[in-house]
């Protein structure tokens, strides 16, 4: 009953998108669970040459407040370890006398330390406790919950254009305000359980995340490409699963590292993160052929090229998923003796290339 309750909520809202002019606009949709602040320059940077549009969930006013609240969290968390680590030094608890509960306050007593010893101990369990759990206080990590709101706001967003109605009149018309054409999702990436996304500000499932854009399909039907930033991000049979064509419906290139990533907002990092982007924007030069292609080896050959060519051969190997029109994934591995760019030639090279009209 939840999920047809849920789906009768987007009826307008679908019919609206679907009926609307397409104004040709392909604008970029970035997840960060991890305050990429350089990455999400560079991204805007290749918006901007592009004359498009980025927009980052959570915002940055969200970000910086779950990043600190995740630092605090850490410290809090590294506190906690370390006086659990010393009180399992303690005689008491190695001769099985004392009790793992009563740890507290049982390490200041066979320390000997003041009364006020319990009390600190005492102060850094509720805290910890109170981060990490909901019990009355502020949220400790933005989750699935959080990003289906925000996405679901973003697709309602409208924005006035001009237009010409039947009588050759200048009209203004609503239309939404954003086209999404390629997602970018960017932490620390887990492959535990169904796998996901993780860092100092969100923790996101990867199967809470499909079934998100599952829910809102005019974020979903038009992604054309999926970049993500993060270690190992594309396991074939996941990937299939979740990032395949199933999920977007237009999708034709899936984009990640092929082993660990670099560090993000680390300068190895930074360096190719911009050359993905750079191949990305000749990639999606090549986007009318791909729609039309069935993916054959020349079709290959040819985007291998575009990513060797912008990739040094000091950088981590690189993994493309090229989706075939039969909606399986063809695997593209880049190793980085392939790679044939030198560094001094990319570093003035532009961000993008322009699309071709």
């Amino acid at each position: 009953m939840k999920s047809k309750i849920f789906n009768y909520k987007f009826v307008t809202l679908i019919t609206f998108i679907y009926f609307t002019p397409n104004y040709g606009s392909a604008d970029i949709l970035y997840i960060d669970t991890n305050q990429t602040s350089n990455e999400i320059k560079l991204f805007q940077d290749y918006a901007d040459c592009l004359g498009e549009k980025l927009v980052v969930v959570p915002n940055a006013e969200k970000r910086e407040f779950f990043s600190k609240r995740g630092q605090v969290i850490n410290q809090v968390k590294a506190q906690k370890k370390s006086l659990e680590l010393k009180f399992e030094q303690t005689q008491c608890y190695k001769q099985g006398q004392c009790t793992y509960a009563d740890r507290w306050n049982l390490l200041c007593n066979a320390e000997k330390l003041s009364t006020q010893c319990s009390n600190k101990y005492n102060v850094i369990r509720q805290l910890y406790l109170d981060l990490t759990t909901n019990n009355g206080q502020l949220p400790s990590r933005y989750h699935a919950s959080d990003l289906q709101r925000d996405l679901l706001q973003i697709s309602q967003e409208v924005e006035l254009v001009d237009s010409i109605n039947d009588q050759g009149q200048p009209i203004k018309i609503k239309q939404p305000k954003y086209n999404f054409t390629t997602l970018v999702i960017s932490g620390h990436h887990y492959n535990s359980g169904s796998g996901g996304y993780q860092g100092e500000v969100a923790w996101l499932d990867e199967e809470d995340a499909v079934n998100i854009l599952q829910r809102i399909p005019p974020l979903a039907n038009k992604i054309k490409s999926s970049i993500f930033l993060a270690c190992k991000p594309l396991l074939l049979e996941r990937a299939q699963q979740n990032w395949g064509g199933t999920l977007f419906p237009q999708v034709k290139l899936l984009i990640g590292y092929k082993e660990n990533g670099y560090a993000h907002n680390s300068p190895e990092g930074n360096r190719y993160v911009a050359n993905i982007i750079r191949s990305h924007s000749a990639a999606m030069n090549e986007m009318a052929e791909i729609e039309s292609s069935t993916a054959d080896d020349a079709q290959t050959q040819r985007i291998s090229e575009i990513f060797s060519k912008n990739f040094t051969p000091t950088q981590r190997p690189l993994r493309l998923c090229i989706v075939t029109p039969q909606k399986t994934l063809k695997t593209l591995d880049i190793e980085s003796k392939q790679f044939k760019a030198a560094a001094k030639a990319n570093k003035d090279k532009s961000i993008c290339q322009k699309p071709k009209t």
